[in-house]
């Protein structure tokens, strides 16, 4: 099944396909047409290059946001928030015959503003406007329970496990290297039974801290489970993410002490992903990442198993 380029807003969705180029706007010529007073006519352009919708504003009076911060031109990614006006827009690809609902947040949010637009009652106006806060607040909670680990702040597995499909599509669409990395606490089994869980914890959330620090912008971080910590590396091929789990494993080798009061070390697998790999042509991305997790994994047993502390891209066999 090929995929499927999509803008949800209001209660409408509009078909993106590649090689076309479309003009949001106020404008009813506009090949998508928002009806919203805080829009210009000609807002924003998408258009398809290197196999991306590419979306640039065009000089429009209140400006062009994704994911909340305003952008000249911005490369949009599946899942991406856009604002033009008060209209709330998302970006999506899906497989043919898979698209989601865009969600009755987003629905309701955009009738809201509408209401607002064409009410001349300052009291409903007001109303809305904290009926909006409200919506944005509790998105906002759900959105951190949903998605993240509350102990150490990282993704949880649910995010990342979606986040690694989305990857491996776009790593293939494109022929661009990824890389996976599984990291797991030496010892902590000890570390609980001497210093007892709540230090275990404490480990944790600082082991967090400091992988975010050692980590670009775009990196994936993820508490995978129990101890054990998980990265997703776009465009980042075997030489590279080596030399991340290399600047994670030394930072957590040096800072640990210090930070929590005892030495603690960490173990690393290393898996990169062949994009071109002809034996994944025909195959989907969701068995591609299991396969990829498995091979972090076996990476990380092989890291274990040579005495620990150590960053390996050998797979090791598991008894």
């Amino acid at each position: 099944m090929s995929d499927q380029h999509l803008l949800y807003f209001e209660d409408r969705k509009a078909l993106l396909l590649p090689g076309r180029s479309y003009v949001a706007g106020r404008s009813q010529d506009s090949g998508i047409h928002l009806d919203d007073p805080g829009v210009s006519r000609s807002h924003a352009r998408l258009t398809w290059k290197q196999g991306d919708f590419t979306l640039t504003d065009l000089d429009s009076t209140n400006g062009t946001f994704v994911n909340g911060k305003r952008i000249r031109k911005a490369v949009l990614r599946e899942g991406d928030t856009i604002r033009m006006g008060s209209t709330v827009l998302r970006y999506d690809i899906t497989q043919e015959g898979t698209e989601e609902d865009p969600g009755q947040t987003m629905i309701i949010e955009n009738k809201l503003a509408r209401l607002s637009r064409e009410t001349d009652n300052q009291q409903i106006k007001e109303e809305v406007e904290e009926i909006k806060r409200i919506i944005r607040h509790d998105k906002e909670r759900m959105a951190r329970l949903a998605y993240r680990d509350e102990l150490t702040g990282l993704h949880n597995r649910r995010s990342f496990d979606d986040k690694l499909v989305q990857e491996i599509s776009r790593a293939r669409r494109h022929i661009r290297p990824l890389g996976l990395l599984m990291i797991d606490v030496d010892h902590f089994k000890n570390l609980n039974d001497t210093y007892g869980h709540q230090k275990g914890d404490e480990v944790l959330k600082g082991l967090g801290a400091m992988i975010m620090e050692a980590l670009r912008t775009e990196d994936f971080p993820a508490r995978y489970g129990g101890e054990e910590l998980t990265v997703i590396l776009p465009e980042s091929d075997e030489s590279q993410s080596i030399a991340i789990a290399e600047r994670i494993r030394k930072k957590i080798e040096k800072r640990s002490e210090q930070n929590f009061g005892v030495k603690v070390t960490v173990s690393v697998g290393v898996a990169p992903l062949k994009p071109d790999n002809p034996a994944d042509k025909d195959r989907e991305a969701s068995l591609i990442a299991e396969d990829l997790i498995k091979q972090a994994d076996s990476c990380l047993y092989n890291s274990k198993r040579s005495g620990r502390n150590r960053v390996s891209v050998t797979p090791g066999e598991q008894e």
